[in-house]
């Protein structure tokens, strides 16, 4: 009898102990799903972008977790963003955010990268947190991946707490391109930049990585005709620039006037010629099998 009794009190403490598992499950569910709700109503109220030109830009990027608003309830969409603040966003910008505020690389960035650079993903970032050190500075470790990926040249900025100039952007967005995407052809983005009044105020070296993002679509001047060389980057420009960069759905289409629709190789470069009909146009795809590009002969019947 005993026994018996002693068997039912067992049976009786586990299923009481499961249950208060259970309970701590569900409270702990309840309590993310809380925060979370919490930080949307925050977005949702932030008191200084009703209005604002990139307000739903803001809105989901900040559900995302790219960048946080302030304690007072702001967001401060015209302040400049530093230089290790972009370089954070432009990292996380490539992952997904999990319900249990986790985060992963998303599966087209990965897709996107070399076999060199995958690898070291895999190898040297296996256990990457994507959050800030708690110990030392705070952005070594988003500076340090994309130093890795080939997205940064470290040498390039003396202060990284500093405030991200367009030029500085379009660099950093040339180079990461280079290493998810492709590069224009350089003549012909050069020509279509060549519009902005102050471009040449920029060096040889700067005005190439800006041609190539205002070709792709992802940066654009402002209506006075200037790109803004040396204008710091706010805020929520930054995070329309990097919504752009990874959702080409969001570029700019460039439109190009019909003298600056051929782009051309050098006389003696090796290239392979492929043809196709598109309507009453015909397009012609040149490979150069030398420098690894590819470039488009657009001939239009008018």
């Amino acid at each position: 009898m005993k026994r018996l009794v002693s068997f039912a009190t067992i049976v009786m403490l586990l299923c009481t102990g499961s249950g208060i598992a259970s309970a701590s499950a569900s409270a702990s569910t309840a309590a993310s799903s809380a925060t979370a709700s919490a930080e949307r109503a925050q977005v949702r109220t932030f008191k200084d972008i009703n209005g604002h030109w990139a307000e739903k830009t803001i809105v989901r990027m900040v559900e995302r977790g790219i960048l946080d608003g302030y304690p007072d309830g702001s967001f401060r969409p015209e302040a400049p963003v530093k230089v290790d603040e972009f370089i954070k966003m432009l990292i996380l910008s490539y992952t997904d955010l999990h319900q249990n505020g986790e985060r992963s690389w998303n599966a087209p960035f990965l897709a996107s990268l070399s076999s060199e650079n995958q690898t070291i993903l895999k190898q040297d970032y296996r256990y990457f947190t994507f959050k800030p050190s708690t110990t030392g500075y705070w952005a070594k470790p988003y500076i340090d991946v994309s130093s890795d990926l080939h997205f940064l040249n470290k040498s390039r900025f003396t202060d990284y707490q500093a405030d991200m100039t367009r030029e500085n952007v379009a660099e950093v967005l040339y180079y990461t391109l280079q290493e998810t995407e492709f590069l224009e052809d350089a003549p012909f983005s050069l020509s279509v930049a060549g519009a902005y009044g102050d471009l040449m105020s920029a060096t040889e070296r700067e005005q190439r990585f800006i041609a190539e993002v205002l070709v792709k679509g992802i940066m654009q001047g402002y209506p006075n005709g200037y790109f803004g060389v040396g204008d710091p980057v706010t805020r929520s420009e930054a995070l329309v620039i990097l919504n752009r960069l990874t959702d080409k759905l969001q570029r700019i289409p460039v439109k190009a006037s019909p003298d600056k629709l051929q782009r051309t190789v050098q006389a003696g470069t090796p290239v392979s010629n492929k043809q196709a009909t598109v309507g009453s146009d015909k397009i012609t795809i040149m490979i150069d099998s030398a420098n690894k590009t590819v470039m488009f002969s657009i001939a239009k019947k008018i």
